[in-house]
C-alpha cells in the first residue's frame, strides 16, 4: 500500500507486483477491487511484464461496478525502465542523488535475473498465423488471428515508449477517430487486414518531424517496410523539388526507395535514392507534373522466430524503426516557403526617395 498526504487530502494506493511469467488475474483484481472500495482507496495499481495496447486501458477486464469510486491502473514494466531511461537522458537533475537512485533502479531492472522484460513474444498462434498467411488461408475470424492482433498492438505500444525515451518527447500513435475509443472495431479491422493482406501497419506522430512515420510488416513476403511522407516544395523548377529532398538524405543508403505523389493525379512515380541522386528529374513524367508529396520507404527484412533477441519479429521491427529514423527521419526538415519579397519597382522607388530626401545638413548649410 502506498499512502501520500499532502494538507488536507490523503491518496492511497493498493498496490499488486508481477515479474516474470506471472500474469494478472481476474478474480484476483476483483477481491483487490472490493477491498479498496471498502477501505475507501483511490486506486488499485498493478505492475507486471503485461503491456497494455493502449495508455490508460488495463490488460484485464473487470465489471464496470467495481471501478466506481475506485480506479484501475496498470504499469508494465517496460514502461517503467523508458520513464527512467527518458529522465536520465533528459532531464535536468540539480541533485546527484535522485540520479544514482534512478540508474541503481534501472541497473537492477535490465538484470536477466530481476524478472522485468520488455515485450518480446508474439505469442503461441504467430508461427500458425504466419503460415496460415504464406497459405492463403487465414480468416479475419479464426480464433489464432485475435492473439496475434492484440500481441502487434502490445508491440505498437512498446515502439512508442522507446522512441519516447530516447527522444525525449512523447511519441503516440495516430489513429482514425473512429477507432481511437473503440478497441474492438481496431481489432476486429486489424484482424481483417491481416487476412486479406497479410499486413500489420502502425503509424506514429514525433513531434516536429517531417511527417507521420508508418511502420508496416508484410507476412507474405517477410519485409517490414518503414515510410514518411513529406510535403514536397511548391517553387522551383521540378528537378530541384527532387534535389531538395536528395540533398537531404546525403548520408541515407542508395537502397531507399523515393515515391512521388502528384495529386490530384492517381499515378505515382518511385524510384531509387541512388539514382535520383545524379538525375532527380527521372522521378517527374513531365512538365505538367507537379509533384505535391513524396514518400521515402525503407525494406527491410522481417524476423520469422515468435520470441528471441536476435531473429524474431519484435527485435526486426524494433531495430528497422530505429535505423530508419536515424537515416531518414531526423535529416529531413520540412519545406518552408520562403518570406515574400517586395516588388523591384517598389524597392527601386524607396531608393530613389532616400537618394532624392535631403540630408539635415544640407538643409541647414542652405
Amino acid at each position: 500500500m502506498i499512502r501520500i498526504a499532502r494538507g488536507g487530502r490523503v491518496w492511497t494506493a493498493l498496490v499488486e507486483v508481477k515479474t516474470g511469467d506471472a500474469v494478472l488475474h481476474r478474480e484476483q483484481l476483483e477481491n483487490y477491487l472490493r477491498l479498496a472500495k471498502r477501505r475507501k482507496f483511490d486506486v488499485v495499481l498493478t505492475i507486471s511484464n503485461e503491456i497494455s495496447t493502449d495508455p490508460g486501458l488495463h490488460p484485464v477486464q473487470v465489471p464496470a461496478g467495481l471501478l466506481t469510486g475506485v480506479a484501475l491502473v496498470h504499469l508494465s514494466w517496460s514502461e517503467v525502465m523508458h520513464e527512467i531511461r527518458m529522465l536520465l537522458v533528459h532531464h535536468p537533475f540539480t541533485d546527484p542523488l535522485p540520479m544514482w537512485i534512478l540508474a541503481e533502479l534501472l541497473k537492477y531492472l535490465e538484470h536477466p535475473r530481476s524478472g522485468t522484460m520488455a515485450f518480446h513474444d508474439m505469442g503461441v498462434t504467430w508461427v500458425p498465423v504466419r503460415e496460415a498467411v504464406a497459405a492463403g488461408t487465414l480468416r479475419s475470424a479464426d480464433r489464432k488471428t485475435e492473439p496475434v492482433v492484440l500481441a502487434w498492438h502490445r508491440l505498437v505500444r512498446q515502439l512508442g515508449l522507446g522512441l519516447t525515451a530516447r527522444l525525449g518527447v512523447t511519441v503516440k500513435q495516430t489513429l482514425a477517430r473512429r477507432l481511437v475509443s473503440d478497441p474492438d472495431l481496431r481489432n476486429h479491422e486489424a484482424a481483417q487486414r491481416l487476412a486479406d493482406t497479410g499486413i500489420l501497419t502502425a503509424t506514429f506522430k514525433v513531434p516536429d518531424a517531417a511527417g507521420l512515420i508508418t511502420v508496416s510488416v508484410d507476412l507474405r513476403t517477410t519485409q517490414i517496410r518503414s515510410s514518411i511522407e513529406v510535403q514536397a516544395p511548391q517553387e522551383g523548377t521540378l528537378p530541384r523539388r527532387v534535389s531538395w529532398l536528395a540533398r537531404q538524405l546525403k548520408s541515407a543508403p542508395d537502397a531507399l526507395l523515393i515515391e512521388a505523389r502528384f495529386d490530384p493525379r492517381p499515378e505515382t512515380t518511385c524510384e531509387r535514392l541512388g539514382d535520383i541522386r545524379d538525375k532527380p528529374g527521372s522521378l517527374i513524367p513531365g512538365r505538367e507534373w507537379e509533384p505535391t508529396s513524396f514518400i521515402v520507404s525503407q525494406v527491410q527484412p522481417m524476423g520469422t522466430k515468435r520470441s528471441g533477441a536476435k531473429g524474431s519479429l519484435v527485435s526486426t521491427v524494433t531495430t528497422a524503426l530505429d535505423t530508419f529514423y536515424a537515416d531518414v527521419v531526423e535529416n529531413i526538415r520540412p519545406w518552408t516557403p520562403p518570406a515574400p519579397q517586395l516588388p523591384a519597382s517598389e524597392t527601386a522607388m524607396s531608393e530613389i526617395e532616400v537618394v532624392q530626401t535631403p540630408q539635415p545638413t544640407e538643409r541647414a548649410s542652405a
